[in-house]
């Protein structure tokens, strides 16, 4: 689990890093893209990957959870 939470803070970090540079707040990130098109679909695209990884880890570590509980009787 703590792989996939590294992962996460990864993307999400890379997102935050691409909206900043999109956004001229961190000049030395480079240049602001030309078009704000591409780039407000590739923090879309970024934001909606990092959510939806969040969400499949939560639910892999209930499903884990409950399992654990369910063999050993707690509840």
């Amino acid at each position: 689990m703590t792989v996939s939470w590294v992962g996460i803070a990864a993307v999400g970090a890379g997102v935050v890093g691409f909206g900043a540079r999109a956004a001229g707040i961190v000049p030395s990130l480079g240049e602001p893209p030309p078009e704000a098109a591409p780039a407000v679909a590739a923090l879309a695209v970024g934001a909606a990957w990092g959510a939806a990884w969040t969400i499949a880890t939560v639910g892999v570590m209930r499903r884990t959870t409950r399992l654990r509980h369910a063999v050993s009787g707690e509840r």
